[in-house]
């Protein structure tokens, strides 16, 4: 039973990290901390090591002390190494940045799509409000903004360390293409300049009065053909205390007042707007 046990764990674990990879190079973006939800891997990858070291275990009693020592260095190994992957996993993405959430991939086609005309440009500039760890930033990046010269300005309150300690991680390798602005966008838009930013991506606090503040202060920032996406606008807000405090309460009366001036570009749990280049003046 513990060879059988043995065998069964060992090919799970196999299985498992080969799965890993694969994802991972299918599914760039996908996160893989054991306590995201998204995790599966890290969780799937324990049970096999656990399963693995218990069949050594059972085994142990029975085996002559040369074998056990084997067998203790075999345990050893598996133990070191998914410590090892488990540290990886837990924290990094991409091999190279710490990310605890994936909240980017379920948008990156539509993403794609509407700032096409924006990839590889020289001198495009993105607008971000809400950073959080800079997942959605680091998108950008590296899928829009690839020219040396194009930039974002990434404003947000950064509430906790951790998240701010992880935002500066994966953004440092980008260095002067990223404007820092710790502030609430209340007071970081103000001190922007005017029609200077080629899209933005609103993604801050989501109560009505602040994302219709956030719209607003953007769209003197945006330039005309500039594109404006926000974030949850199809997120199913429930109870007394959301009732007509949430983003798409805000988003619908910001549209509904620029309505002459705007295009829709995508509507579902995004909303994407691009402001018409040649403005109409109220009637």
């Amino acid at each position: 039973m513990a060879r059988t046990l043995c065998v069964c764990g060992a090919a799970l674990t196999s299985l498992t990290v080969a799965a890993a990879w694969s994802i991972q190079t299918f599914f760039p973006y996908y996160s893989w901390g054991v306590g995201d939800f998204y995790a599966w891997v890290g969780r799937v990858l324990w049970a096999a090591i656990a399963l693995t070291l218990f069949a050594l275990a059972l085994a142990w009693k029975d085996s002559p002390v040369r074998l056990n020592i084997l067998r203790a260095i075999l345990m050893a190994v598996i133990l070191l190494v998914g410590l090892n992957l488990e540290l990886e996993l837990q924290t990094k993405a991409e091999g190279r940045y710490y990310f605890s959430t994936n909240w980017v991939s379920k948008s990156a086609d539509n993403w794609q799509e509407v700032l096409r005309p924006f990839a590889g440009k020289p001198g495009v500039k993105a607008l971000e409000i809400g950073s959080y760890e800079g997942r959605s930033a680091i998108w950008f990046l590296e899928n829009i903004l690839t020219d040396r010269t194009s930039s974002i300005t990434c404003i947000d309150v950064f509430m906790g360390a951790a998240y701010e300690s992880n935002f500066d991680h994966n953004v440092k390798p980008f260095g002067a293409k990223v404007i820092k602005i710790k502030a609430p966008s209340y007071q970081g838009l103000r001190g922007l300049k005017l029609e200077s930013y080629d899209f933005a991506y609103i993604d801050g606090s989501h109560f009505a009065p602040d994302v219709l503040l956030d719209a607003a202060l953007t769209w003197d920032l945006i330039k005309p053909g500039g594109v404006i996406i926000f974030d949850d606008y199809g997120e199913d807000y429930t109870g007394p205390k959301s009732e007509g405090n949430y983003p798409r309460v805000a988003i619908d009366a910001f549209l509904k007042i620029m309505d002459r001036n705007v295009d829709v570009l995508f509507k579902g749990y995004q909303i994407a707007v691009r402001k018409r280049a040649t403005l109409k003046p109220a009637p």
